[in-house]
């Protein structure tokens, strides 16, 4: 019985481990989303002086659809990681 006890707590405390691990990757992916968006609407102030003031700016737009697309992938792995994170707290099935 002992045995059973003590293997619960092991189970018990990887599990824990396991789900405040995703919960710190949630909160880095979420740093990662803010600061992307905040380099996207940085580029975006850039590109329309660049253009109020006659300079070519494809250069910034083009910044400004790679940033959008990783921030697109920043999302898909925020989806992904709350995914995670649910099926843990949900325990087997």
């Amino acid at each position: 019985m002992a045995a059973e006890a003590e293997q619960f707590q092991l189970s018990r405390s990887r599990f824990m481990s396991s789900v405040h691990s995703h919960r710190r990757c949630l909160a880095l992916v979420d740093r990662h989303i803010a600061e992307c968006q905040g380099r996207i609407a940085r580029l975006e102030e850039i590109a329309a002086h660049r253009n109020g003031a006659g300079f070519n700016a494809d250069e910034c737009e083009n910044l400004i659809s790679v940033m959008l697309s990783v921030l697109d992938s920043y999302f898909i792995h925020r989806r992904q990681i709350i995914a995670m994170i649910d099926r843990q707290e949900k325990g087997p099935s």
